[in-house]
């Protein structure tokens, strides 16, 4: 059974109430403190089947996991490389790969091994319009790679094969856990390309997500000896596909970007460096600068480093990069990669910074990020396509203070501050201990009978509620998704 279907919502749901009613019943009765413990693990089973509705139900619209399997791979680890300084053997960049010199023309047309293959059946694929992406979808095989990967592709409304207008293309990495699923309407992309184009700050543009979720496990972003050939299909694959079911794109570099979130924005910026002759630039939505997911981050150190944003900027055997790097304060990874990006860049490099004061590791935020990224771009190719190459020079970065830590009351009882993680605690244990200890009993008769069994249930569904807000809380102290309570309430709108 798929995940990315209502059918595990509307089961965990059921299971949720179900048990909910059995734990409400048990409570108040009386007896010795075996009892009462067995109604408070009936209690704490509430909650997590509630917890788990909530995030089922989030999935669906996110494509976090398609299967079971996915999510127990995710879970466990099961099939992912163990320990450090693993044998991990690089392969070079598939294709003609870097080419050092061309990104600092003005511009270039792609490499002609990534023409299109019109009529070729093993080239054509039927993309299917999917109506809760408001896209085109399709299994998208992949000759030289050998991968079979679900994809995404928006176009704006009206797009025709056949018309004569050219098309740039966005090739953007979802990060992980994640798929191709919920890209396009979490980064409100209809209504974000359709008003740059509008407005003539953008040329007309197609996005392209490619699922690479893995089975659950996530992936390597480069190709790797013995793994799955992800570079290959997005840089070889993909493009191809794109170009011969899509005939009207644009056939030059400046017309390409790759662009990514968290793990998809380190695995952008990436293949844009090893890539400089099919990709005009890259842009790294909260992305990290060393490996931290993947074969590569149990590499040795050599490896490790070779596959490091920063190290990868600072080699002089490449042309003039092109990055546009995004992050928030209280995201530690993407603000040293900012630092040290900025730090490694050459002279004639565009590394272009951009820091909100607000939000988080989150959807949210990178929605608003994403309009300023394609700006960035249409203005970089107009300004190379009047005057040439630009003369960049990129200043060093230093992170600014969270604003969340402006004061010591936002310090402490902020979402992510000490006073609201032992208070969210405190306060679940509390409910949940005057719920097991103070419910009302059911030797009542008549309509205080009822009363007694309603005010049982709503202390069930108030204990859960509070502990699932609990873990929330945890969760998000520990991996910084939400700055703020009003940036939790924001995303979680959108997940539902």
């Amino acid at each position: 059974m798929t995940l990315i279907s209502p059918a595990p919502v509307w089961c965990l749901a059921g299971l949720t109430v179900v048990l909910g009613l059995v734990a409400a019943s048990g409570l108040g009765r009386g007896g010795g403190p075996l009892r009462r413990v067995t109604a408070a693990i009936l209690v704490v089973l509430t909650a997590t089947l509630l917890m788990g509705t909530l995030a089922a139900s989030a999935n669906v619209h996110m494509g976090w996991f398609r299967t079971g399997g996915d999510l127990w791979r995710t879970m466990t680890g099961h099939g992912a490389p163990v320990g450090d300084s693993l044998p991990v053997e690089p392969l070079p960049a598939p294709g003609e790969g870097h080419t050092a010199g061309t990104s600092d023309a003005p511009d270039a047309p792609l490499p002609q091994s990534l023409s299109g293959h019109p009529g070729s059946p093993a080239w054509t694929t039927s993309f299917a319009w999917d109506s809760r992406q408001r896209a085109w979808t399709a299994k998208v095989r992949g000759p030289a790679s050998g991968l079979d990967r679900e994809v995404t592709v928006w176009t704006p409304p009206g797009y025709s094969p056949t018309s004569r207008t050219t098309y740039d293309v966005v090739v953007f990495l979802h990060g992980f856990p994640g798929s191709n699923v919920g890209v396009t309407r979490s980064l409100d992309v209809g209504a974000t390309i359709d008003g740059l184009m509008a407005h003539g700050e953008l040329r007309p543009t197609i996005l392209v997500v490619a699922d690479l979720s893995m089975g659950g496990l996530p992936p390597d972003c480069v190709d790797v000896r013995g793994r799955a050939a992800v570079e290959t299909f997005l840089t070889q694959d993909l493009v191809q596909s794109v170009r011969t079911n899509f005939p009207n794109v644009s056939g030059w570099r400046s017309g390409w970007l790759i662009g990514g979130i968290s793990a998809g924005a380190y695995c952008a910026s990436v293949l844009y460096l090893r890539h400089e002759d099919q990709f005009w630039g890259a842009v790294a939505m909260s992305g990290y600068d060393t490996p931290e997911l993947g074969v590569l981050s149990h590499a040795d150190r050599s490896v490790r480093e070779a596959f490091t944003v920063s190290h990868m900027l600072a080699s002089t055997d490449r042309s003039s990069a092109r990055m546009w790097l995004s992050g928030t304060p209280n995201d530690g990874d993407a603000m040293d990669l900012l630092g040290r990006a900025t730090r490694a860049a050459r002279p004639g490099d565009d590394i272009t910074v951009h820091v909100d004061l607000t939000g988080g590791h989150s959807w949210r935020t990178w929605a608003g990020q994403f309009p300023l990224a394609l700006r960035w771009w249409t203005q970089g190719v107009a300004d190379e396509g009047a005057s040439g190459p630009r003369s960049a020079v990129t200043q060093p970065f230093t992170a600014p203070p969270s604003s969340q830590e402006s004061t010591w009351l936002t310090r402490t009882f902020g979402l992510a501050g000490w006073g609201t993680l032992w208070a969210s605690v405190l306060v679940s244990v509390g409910l949940l201990g005057a719920v097991v200890l103070l419910a009302p009993r059911t030797a009542w008769t008549g309509r205080a009978r009822l009363w007694g069994h309603l005010v049982r249930l709503v202390g069930v569904g108030v204990v859960s509620a509070a502990l699932c807000l609990c873990v929330i809380i945890v969760v998000n102290r520990s991996q910084g998704f939400f700055s703020s309570w009003g940036d939790l309430l924001d995303n979680w709108s959108m997940f539902f």
